[in-house]
């Protein structure tokens, strides 16, 4: 459970981020969707690899 804490508290600290950033950047929508595109990809990405870390801890 303390995983899952840490895990949505940086999820929120990164998105706080992103929003912070791209009101700077963005010029366009699209360039707003790539963005959060990219963003949701990098926290699926985390995830999986999270989760392939635990297996791997399971098996050993």
């Amino acid at each position: 459970m303390q995983n899952l804490r840490v895990a949505a508290g940086v999820g929120l600290l990164a998105g706080l981020w992103l929003i912070l950033i791209s009101g700077f950047v963005v010029t366009s929508g699209r360039e707003m969707s790539l963005v959060l595109f990219g963003f949701a990809s990098g926290l699926v990405a985390v995830y999986l690899l999270e989760r392939i870390k635990a297996l791997h801890a399971a098996r050993h």
